[in-house]
Parts: C-alpha cells; sequence; structure tokens
C-alpha cells in the first residue's frame, strides 16, 4: 500500500457473497470504518469455478465504505491473516484515494472513526493492481469477459445501471445510437495487464461497435482476497 496522509479519505470497494452485506458492514464497524454504501451486482465466474470455491451463486453484495487511510490499513491487515475465517465471509476488497470529498462527509468519517485502532503500522508491498471499469450496452458482459480472460483476467462484477446523461448523437460503425440501459463491468488485474487489457476491450466493445462501451482504469492503493 502506498504511504498516505493518515487523515486522507480512502474508498474500500468490498465484493462478496450476495445476502452477507449486512454481517461485513458489521465487521467493518468494529474496525472504525462506519460509512458505507450497499449495491447488488452479479459475478461473472462460471458454475464449475463457483462450486470449486464453494459459492453456490453469483450474485454479489458490494459495499463502498470510508475511512481516513490510517483506519484503513489496520483493516486491511486483518483482511490478509484470518478476518474471512473469523467473520465465515469470503471476497475481494479494493482500496482507492479519493482525491476530493465534500466538507461535511469528511467531518463526518473523521468524528465517527475508532481511534483506538491507529494503523500505524506499514502494510507489505505487493503486486500493483487497478480497477478497470467498462460502462457496456446490455447483453455484452458475457463477451467482455471472455476477452478480458484472454488477457489474464480471472474474473468480474457487473453493476445494472443507465446512461443518465443525454443522448450521445454519435452514431456507431453501424448506424446505431447508443443506447440507455447499461451493465458496467469492474475486473480487476495487475497493472502490467492494463493496458493490453483496455486495447482488447476498446477494440472489440468500444464507443464505435455495437456494444457502445466506456472504458476506464482507477489506481488501487491496495487488492486483498478474505476468506
Amino acid at each position: 500500500m502506498k504511504e498516505r496522509n493518515p487523515d486522507q479519505i480512502m474508498l474500500l470497494i468490498s465484493i462478496i457473497e450476495n445476502g452477507k452485506g449486512r454481517n461485513l458492514l458489521k465487521a467493518y464497524n468494529e474496525y472504525g470504518i462506519r460509512m458505507h454504501y450497499q449495491l447488488h451486482g452479479e459475478g461473472t465466474a462460471t458454475s464449475e469455478i463457483m462450486d470449486i470455491l464453494g459459492i453456490g451463486t453469483s450474485e454479489k453484495d458490494i459495499l463502498l465504505s470510508f475511512a481516513p487511510a490510517a483506519e484503513m490499513t489496520h483493516l486491511l491487515q486483518e483482511l490478509r491473516h484470518d478476518f474471512g475465517e473469523t467473520h465465515r465471509l469470503k471476497g475481494v476488497a479494493f482500496l482507492l484515494a479519493l482525491t476530493a470529498i465534500n466538507q461535511m462527509a469528511a467531518f463526518l468519517i473523521g468524528f465517527h472513526q475508532n481511534k483506538d485502532h491507529k494503523g500505524d503500522e506499514k502494510m507489505r508491498e505487493q503486486e500493483p493492481y487497478t480497477l478497470i471499469l467498462v460502462a457496456v450496452d446490455q447483453g455484452y458482459t458475457d463477451e467482455v469477459m471472455r476477452s478480458a480472460r484472454t488477457v489474464g483476467a480471472r474474473g468480474g462484477t457487473i453493476v445494472h445501471g443507465r446512461w443518465a446523461g443525454k443522448e450521445i448523437e454519435m452514431p456507431d460503425d453501424h448506424g446505431n445510437i447508443v443506447q440507455e440501459e447499461k451493465e458496467i463491468v469492474a475486473i480487476g488485474v495487475p497493472l502490467e495487464k492494463r493496458n493490453q487489457l483496455m486495447e482488447v476491450l476498446n477494440r472489440e466493445f468500444g464507443l464505435r461497435t455495437k456494444a457502445h462501451a466506456v472504458i476506464c482504469s482507477l489506481g488501487v492503493d491496495a487488492f486483498v482476497r478474505f476468506g
């Protein structure tokens, strides 16, 4: 994990088994992480892989958690050890640094943090990761993941959404206009694979194709699997 100002607000994106979001929220609260948003998503792993991992459904709970870097560092140390086994949870987590947050939210996050957890111990170095987000027309997520796996991606998570801006007056090569309903695929990969993966996805699913995908990447301070 990169060295950060201990007071800098960080975002932790956690993806776990369906129905376990509240349990994870309670567990995070024990470590002073007390501001969260919960979403629903779908995993992209095949049924065979889910059987191997002992996961009964592809549905996922997604938790967006906010806290100062000092608290997040302490939590990540626990996630790397026996957190999943202790709380009977399986999942992955991505830690991202926020470049800005509104003043009242920052005050509430700082006010509610648990001062008992200092989080001073530095995280051990790990392979750098990046989180790639692909906002694509409905019906293309399976194809997106098949292409992503050819570049080394192991899996992803899907969140359903819709285009919230005005209709884009830019037809693709087939004369179609970008559709409103979207699916957002979140894929975590080692940083060294980022450019190759984005090039492949843009070539096969970019705005000039029938899939109308918008693709971006986010820097990840730390990535961890637990459980």
